[in-house]
């Protein structure tokens, strides 16, 4: 079950009819009649202490309404269902008994609206460039979970541009005395992007590293590369490259490479970024033999030999007892496809 609202955990303890339900004063409301038909038929719902919201808005889904027979189980639920809307931050029930039946009556407080987002530290990229990937907008409701969600937004966009480092937060700021509206701004520190001072591989012992760091779009940065931007840490780079390592091993041989989990240490002053990947080789494979199965012996109309094994072996690069190379297979099956 979803939890109870603030209000409603509040009035569990002083209930005596139901657990969410707060019983009125009896100095502030009617006393319920001891008998009658109409004791427990709701003869009205009402909403205190909207000031934006539609009272209509605020009561649609709730299953209470005019007419209804009053169940306290219902009212709990309702309860957590005008809870859900998000407009409120804090919701509670009465019920006061009157000679024509029950009147429910919601007191509420809204969250505030947001009134202006901004934008604080930013330099490398624009307002638009960030203001692209959020969704906080003016005149909303405040959404705490939606002000987490964007500021990781934020983060995100900055590490896809290489600012490994960057951060951003949020705060909220009351406009006024009385809390009805709020200020969004989002602090962001954008920090120098990381360059990849190093790149070690551990295990490689029949590739070499720089035959492995040629395959990569990774760079090893300098301070030359630093200012002309290569040589710049992407995660989503990074990953493409361990495809890339894998594939320079299958055109080797090593068809049951590993490739560990890259470890990447930055340096004290948080400006490069030192990366580790562990290889498994494993065996090299070469090719036993090459044969063919199936139509490869293909007559003309006149009963001349336009295909046999002889001319579909001659396409081939690879041959028996090479070393397995996975971009020749490929290009091998291709051209047997063409022909």
């Amino acid at each position: 079950a979803a939890a109870a609202p603030p209000a409603a955990a509040a009035a569990a303890q002083r209930a005596d009819v139901a657990p969410e339900l707060a019983p009125v004063p009896a100095s502030q409301r009617p006393a319920a009649p001891a008998t009658g038909d109409t004791h427990n038929t709701i003869a009205d719902v009402r909403v205190e202490g909207l000031r934006r919201v539609d009272a209509e808005a605020a009561l649609a889904g709730l299953k209470l309404q005019r007419g209804k027979t009053f169940d306290a189980a219902v009212a709990t639920d309702d309860l957590r269902r005008m809870w859900a809307t998000g407009f409120f931050r804090d919701v509670a029930l009465f019920k006061e008994a009157t000679a024509g039946g029950l009147q429910l009556i919601y007191t509420v407080v809204e969250k505030p609206y947001v009134r202006h987002v901004r934008l604080e530290g930013l330099d490398a990229l624009s307002e638009d460039d960030v203001k692209a990937v959020i969704n906080v907008k003016p005149y909303t409701v405040l959404n705490l979970d939606l002000l987490k969600r964007n500021a990781e937004k934020i983060k995100d966009l900055y590490v896809g541009k290489s600012y490994y480092l960057a951060t951003a937060d949020y705060r909220v700021e009351p406009v006024g005395d009385r809390g009805f509206e709020v200020d969004i701004v989002f602090d962001v520190h954008e920090r120098d992007k990381v360059m990849v001072r190093q790149i070690t591989f551990l295990g490689n012992k029949h590739v070499s590293a720089e035959d492995l760091k040629a395959a990569m779009q990774t760079r090893e940065g300098s301070e030359l590369s630093f200012l002309s931007q290569a040589g710049t840490y992407k995660e989503e780079y990074f990953q493409t490259d361990l495809m890339r390592l894998q594939s320079l091993y299958y055109d080797r041989g090593y068809v049951t490479v590993k490739l560990g989990e890259p470890t990447a240490t930055i340096s004290k002053d948080r400006r490069y970024i030192y990366l580790s990947i562990p290889v498994e080789e494993g065996e090299q494979y070469r090719i036993g033999s090459i044969s063919f199965s199936g139509d490869v012996d293909l007559q003309d109309a006149a009963g001349e030999t336009i295909i046999d094994a002889n001319l579909l072996r001659s396409k081939l690069h690879l041959e028996d007892g090479a070393v397995f190379n996975r971009t020749e297979l490929f290009g091998d099956i291709q051209g047997l496809t063409d022909i």
